[in-house]
């Protein structure tokens, strides 16, 4: 349970800047108040709500949906379907056409139900597509790592975030 609460917190957003024809999207990843980076990834531990002691090999994870609404206006532009973060870098992504005014950014965490279907056009890693018989999809978040355990020394964790599964048939029971 804490790390599903700090997994979400670990994901803030930071800025989105104009350049031309382009826009930088960046996130900021802490754990408390300390900001992750890709060097950390691996290296840095970090201390649990609970006391234990963590290290993050690894964090990817889907963004979609990422539009920005020009306020005021009924007026949205899609930057990208979708946008998979796998080294905690920024992203560009280039678009044309937008007048210069102020917008808000909006994205979805993980992907749209008619996009979490298995499709190799999306160009997603294996490791991120879920079993059939788990409901299919993909996973939204992937925070893998090590934990010590009572005898001091470190142990595989894998805490995956999903939405794979569709409970609209009560006789679909894992």
């Amino acid at each position: 349970v804490h790390l599903l609460i700090l997994a979400l917190l670990l994901l803030s957003f930071n800025s989105c800047e104009f350049f031309d024809s382009s826009v930088q999207i960046g996130f900021e990843h802490y754990w408390d108040e300390q900001q992750i980076g890709f060097e950390d990834l691996g290296l840095t531990e970090f201390t649990t709500e609970s006391g234990e002691t963590i290290v993050i090999d690894e964090l990817k994870y889907i963004i979609s949906q990422i539009q920005l609404r020009r306020i005021g206006r009924d007026e949205i532009y899609t930057l990208s379907e979708f946008q998979f973060e796998e080294n905690l870098n920024l992203w560009h992504v280039y678009i044309s056409d937008i007048p210069h005014d102020d917008y808000e950014i909006t994205f979805v965490f993980g992907l749209p139900p008619e996009l979490n279907v298995l499709n190799p056009n999306l160009e997603l890693p294996e490791s991120f597509e879920v079993p059939q018989e788990l409901g299919g999809g993909y996973n939204f978040m992937q925070l893998n790592g090590r934990f010590k355990d009572s005898m001091d020394e470190f142990q595989p964790f894998e805490f995956h975030v999903t939405n794979a599964v569709n409970n609209s048939d009560p006789t679909n029971v894992l």
